[in-house]
């Protein structure tokens, strides 16, 4: 319950009256803290059934809490923030991983399992030429595992006139490996390389609130954690990569729009 409470007020505290906004941030701040204690004393306990789906789905709340916090305090993360956000994705795939029989039947189950429509996919032109001109070099397996399923991410992401997969937004931080975070961690720079595609996702589904501006949050991070050698390397080029978000910057179909 703190989690569902902390999300409306966080939501709410994105007005421009600021004493609303002091209100409803530590509204949001005091149901987070609340929720979290809870959340945590409930992981070293044994849980029955009923209440795992209850701890998932707070696991999962606590991502968007966490996407959300810096439209709140108009401060953009550092390096260590945007992995602090993909790191909070590992936890609902352990828990997911050890319990699927049971959640794979709850209510959040849409987030997970398979992708709904087919495999294959193609890119714009575009598209095509920027992820070639990159010059990655994926013969290690888990750059390239990283890079596969995030292309698969950004084709369901940004294709037209189909029914958005929601959990586009989460597969792939969920399913890198650790060996893949590690050099995230360790700045390498290939790995941010990669990382900095996943604005294509993140600016597909920008008009979630919780998701609004983020696409420009971690652009601007890589570009300050990459060196220079890193950038002539990758052929990097924030205008570049601008200019193709602005490309796909279609709102894709929710299937929730007036039928």
């Amino acid at each position: 319950m703190h989690g569902i409470l902390a999300l409306p007020a966080l939501d709410m505290s994105r007005t421009t009256d600021s004493e609303q906004r002091t209100r409803c941030r530590t509204r949001a701040l005091h149901h987070q803290q609340s929720g979290l204690a809870i959340f945590q004393g409930r992981l070293t306990q044994p849980e029955p059934s009923a209440r795992l789906e209850a701890i998932f789905a707070f696991s999962c709340i606590l991502i968007i809490i966490t996407f959300a916090t810096p439209g709140v305090d108009n401060e953009n993360p550092s390096i260590n923030g945007v992995l602090d956000v993909i790191r909070l994705y590992r936890g609902p795939k352990v828990m997911a991983s050890k319990s699927w029989q049971l959640i794979s039947t709850s209510d959040i189950s849409p987030l997970l399992g398979e992708w709904k429509g087919p495999t294959e996919f193609s890119f714009p032109h575009h598209l095509r030429v920027h992820f070639d001109n990159l010059n990655l070099k994926l013969e290690d397996e888990d750059d390239n595992q990283a890079w596969t399923v995030l292309i698969e991410c950004i084709a369901r992401s940004i294709k037209p006139h189909q029914e958005t997969e929601f959990k586009a937004i989460g597969t792939w931080p969920a399913l890198m490996s650790n060996t893949f975070f590690d050099r995230l961690q360790a700045l390498q720079g290939q790995a941010l390389v990669i990382l900095a595609q996943f604005n294509f996702v993140l600016r597909r589904f920008r008009f979630l609130w919780w998701l609004d501006g983020w696409d420009s949050i971690l652009l601007q991070t890589v570009d300050q954690c990459l060196t220079e050698a890193d950038k002539q390397r990758f052929n990097w080029s924030v205008s570049e990569m601008q200019r193709l978000l602005d490309f796909v910057d279609t709102p894709p179909t929710t299937g929730m729009e007036a039928k």
